[in-house]
C-alpha cells in the first residue's frame, strides 16, 4: 500500500491489529498501533477494544485494564466489546466480583449486553 501511495486508515490498522490479537501476537499488535500513531491515525474505540480483548485472551489483565483506562482518559466511551472482553477476562482469572462490577457499570452506562456477554457470565457461574 505504501509503495503505491495508498495511505492506511483506521480500518486498515484496526484490521491488522485484530489479526495479530487473534493469534495472540500482542507485540506485533502494539507495533501496528505505534505505526498508526506515527502516521497520524488516532486509535479509536475499535482499536482499544481489540487490544483489550487480545490482552484478556492472553491472560494479561493488567495490560487490558491499562488500555481500558487509556481509552477512558482519551474521552472514548467503552463499547460492548471492551466490557465483554474484560468481564470474560476477569472470570477466567477468578475475579468474579470485578466481572459483576463491570457488568453493572456496563448496564449503568446504557449499554445492553449481547448474547456473548451473558454467555461469559453464565459460563463463569457454571
Amino acid at each position: 500500500m505504501n509503495k503505491d501511495g495508498v495511505l492506511a486508515n483506521s480500518v486498515t490498522y484496526n484490521s491488522l491489529i485484530d489479526g495479530y490479537c487473534k493469534v495472540g501476537s500482542m507485540e506485533k499488535a502494539l507495533e501496528i498501533c505505534s505505526q498508526m500513531n506515527e502516521n497520524g491515525v488516532e486509535p479509536n474505540v475499535i482499536t482499544f477494544s481489540t487490544l483489550i480483548d487480545g490482552y484478556c485472551k492472553t491472560g494479561n489483565m493488567e495490560a487490558a485494564v491499562g488500555f481500558y483506562s487509556e481509552m477512558v482518559i482519551k474521552g472514548l466511551v467503552p463499547d460492548v466489546v471492551a466490557y465483554t472482553a474484560l468481564i470474560n477476562g476477569y472470570w477466567k482469572n477468578g475475579n468474579i466480583k470485578e466481572a459483576f462490577r463491570l457488568h453493572k457499570e456496563m448496564l449503568e452506562s446504557g449499554l445492553m449486553p449481547k448474547v456473548f456477554t451473558l454467555s461469559g457470565l453464565i459460563d463463569g457461574l457454571c
